[in-house]
């Protein structure tokens, strides 16, 4: 987006207005009436207990941990996301012959399964999500296409993908992502007008840093990003200044950080108007290795994202009350 970085608020701002008719009166975007949301499968836990949080560690964050040691084996990523009070792992399963391993290691730890996949076709789908059924995910999140995809053949590629998902009984989800169908905010909303079932995995700082808005006040955040926080079902705690897509955010109390956890207890405010009961909503830890982490000169990344990855469950869990309330 070399071209179009400042010019990109202006085009969200146009494109927020564009919607405006489906605001009600306290300037919330309303959610599409469709018959697909009283059928589509749900991220649920097949019980009456009231909608709740569920807090993740994805699988990727692990790569080169600890900080300056051996990397933890696959068993001991497992054990250290539980005893770290994480309730699920999100994770590509990449070859068949690792799904009992990891269907075991689940069963043993207790952890629950959030599946990925990057389809790039309806066979792609039929395959990523074919084994999230095999491995009893719980729900999975893709990546679908590529950002040079034209409008109508990423539509059209993702209403295929949800006519497999709703076959196959699996919920599925859209992450907010760089490089797929979900390039910027401006595609996404595009696609969430055309798709009624279309939900989200909310990996804001993809947009936070291409629209160079990373810094805005929350109410800023909010405003432009109103049609999309809707269709969030999960959340990503990466957090970005709006240049760096992903910084070390200390304790979590400064601004920054506090910006971001008003985006995100925003998206679950709307997500509680429409949760049924039983349903979770899974919050994801995801902050990545190199090249995502900033390295100093000698190669060395210069933060702790062990660490950063405890900061940011607090933070969500922070994110989760203050939806309770506003």
């Amino acid at each position: 987006m070399k071209s179009s970085r400042r010019s990109f608020l202006g085009t969200m701002t146009a494109s927020v207005a564009s919607l405006a008719a489906r605001e009600s009166a306290d300037g919330k975007s309303r959610v599409p009436t469709a018959t697909a949301e009283t059928t589509r499968p749900r991220i649920h836990a097949n019980s009456a207990e009231p909608p709740k949080l569920r807090k993740v560690y994805s699988w990727w964050s692990f790569i080169g941990l600890p900080r300056g040691g051996p990397e933890w084996t696959m068993e001991e990523k497992f054990r250290r996301a539980k005893e770290a009070g994480f309730e699920g792992i999100e994770m590509m399963v990449l070859e068949p012959k690792d799904e009992d391993r990891v269907r075991r290691l689940l069963d043993e730890t207790g952890l629950f399964l959030g599946s990925q996949g990057h389809p790039y076709s309806v066979a792609d789908f039929k395959t990523f999500l074919g084994q999230a059924k095999r491995v009893r995910a719980e729900y999975i999140f893709v990546h679908p296409g590529n950002a040079f995809m034209s409008d109508d053949d990423a539509v059209n590629l993702v209403r295929e993908g949800y006519k497999v998902a709703y076959d196959l009984g699996v919920p599925m989800t859209l992450e907010t992502h760089r490089g797929t169908v979900t390039e910027n905010a401006y595609r996404a909303i595009h696609l969430v007008e055309q798709i009624p079932q279309l939900r989200l995995t909310g990996d804001l700082s993809h947009y936070g840093i291409g629209g160079e808005m990373g810094s805005l006040p929350a109410a800023g955040l909010i405003k432009r990003l109103s049609p999309l926080l809707d269709r969030i079902d999960t959340l990503q705690t990466r957090i970005t200044n709006g240049e760096q897509v992903q910084v070390d955010v200390g304790a979590g109390d400064g601004k920054l950080a506090q910006n971001w956890v008003e985006l995100w207890a925003e998206a679950i405010r709307r997500w509680r108007t429409q949760a049924q009961p039983g349903d979770w909503f899974p919050f994801c830890t995801e902050l990545g290795p190199p090249t995502y982490s900033i390295l100093d000169l000698e190669g060395k990344e210069i933060s702790d994202r062990w660490e950063q990855s405890l900061v940011m469950k607090r933070l969500m869990e922070q994110a989760w009350e203050k939806s309770k309330t506003g």
